[in-house]
């Protein structure tokens, strides 16, 4: 009777370790593929490879040499740890609380990659979430080369989250950023160059020109460049060379015939000083940034002009500044 009894209580016992070795090829699968894949998503938004894990397997290898010295009873043990260890693992409890844990905690980081794709010349790149403000003393990312690419490793969360990235000479690009699938820009496909513009002196303040000078300011990393404006001519040109349409002259004497009593001779004049810009070789080609700080100093060092400017999306486009008094 006693032998019954114990025998029925090692019954269930023994279906469920008929079980668990039934399934342990399928768990041991799991947990290859959540290796597989953690794997994965390590190397697309860390970009990290056989020589980032040389620390890794530096302390492998040690192991080894180590086992390899110690007495055979105590590798033995040490052995028998690792397959416990191993064991744990695959069990069904752990396996689901690794796919949870691993499933929330990539859930909150993801990847931008910027591809130069073939791009002329280098770039500096910064990556700032939807209203907020670029880092001012921030450096960027420097993409260099038309092989470069720079990776940013930012937060997200499983809804996406908004940022915008801005790359000197390129139109700034507002994208999702979204869990796991990252996101990977290229500057000659999804970003758009920066336009060349026309900046021109109203004419208030021609009776100044020859003494006073513009100042253009991008903000870092390309700094602050002053413009003279000698010889009496009155519009300064940023980006790509490029002629004054026909349409904008157009445009410019209608604008001149609206300012009243005023003489044919010096609205002639004052058309003549704006259609050939002024184009400073020392200001950099394209534009290096979409925000420009414009200012405007008479000879006297009186600024009498201030105005930030956001240029694009048009290739070619004029402003004319509007006097601060």
């Amino acid at each position: 009777m006693d032998a019954q009894v114990e025998q029925d209580r090692a019954t269930p016992t023994a279906v469920a370790a008929t079980r668990d070795k039934r399934f342990l090829p399928l768990r041991v699968i799991l947990l290859a593929t959540l290796l597989f894949g953690l794997n994965a998503w390590t190397a697309r938004h860390l970009g990290s490879g056989l020589r980032e894990f040389a620390t890794v397997n530096t302390f492998l290898a040690f192991v080894g040499i180590v086992l390899g010295w110690i007495e055979t009873s105590d590798a033995d043990k040490f052995l028998e740890r690792i397959k416990q260890i191993l064991k744990r693992l695959v069990e069904t409890p752990m396996l689901v609380a690794l796919y949870l844990a691993t499933l929330v905690g990539t859930s909150f980081v993801s990847s931008v990659t910027v591809l130069a794709d073939g791009s002329g010349g280098d770039s500096t790149l910064f990556l700032t979430t939807e209203g907020g403000a670029r880092c001012e003393d921030c450096t960027g990312e420097s993409l260099e080369g038309p092989n470069g690419v720079v990776r940013f490793v930012r937060f997200t969360s499983i809804f996406g989250r908004p940022y915008y990235l801005e790359a000197s000479g390129y139109q700034r690009k507002s994208f999702t950023l979204y869990p796991w699938s990252g996101a990977t820009l290229s500057l000659t496909a999804d970003l758009v160059r920066l336009p060349t513009v026309v900046l021109r002196i109203p004419p208030a303040l021609h009776s100044s020109l020859g003494r006073g000078k513009i100042v253009l300011d991008f903000g870092p990393p390309a700094g602050r460049f002053e413009i003279s404006l000698a010889q009496g001519r009155a519009a300064v040109q940023i980006g790509p060379a490029a002629s004054i349409p026909e349409n904008w002259r157009s445009e410019w004497r209608s604008e001149l015939r609206t300012l009243g009593n005023m003489p044919d001779a010096v609205r002639e004049k004052i058309f003549r000083n704006w259609l050939n810009p002024i184009r400073n070789e020392q200001v950099p080609d394209p534009i290096p940034a979409q925000r420009i700080q414009v200012s405007y100093f008479t000879g006297a060092g009186k600024e009498v002009i201030s105005q930030e400017l956001i240029v694009g999306p048009e290739p070619l486009q004029e402003v004319i500044l509007i006097p601060t008094e």
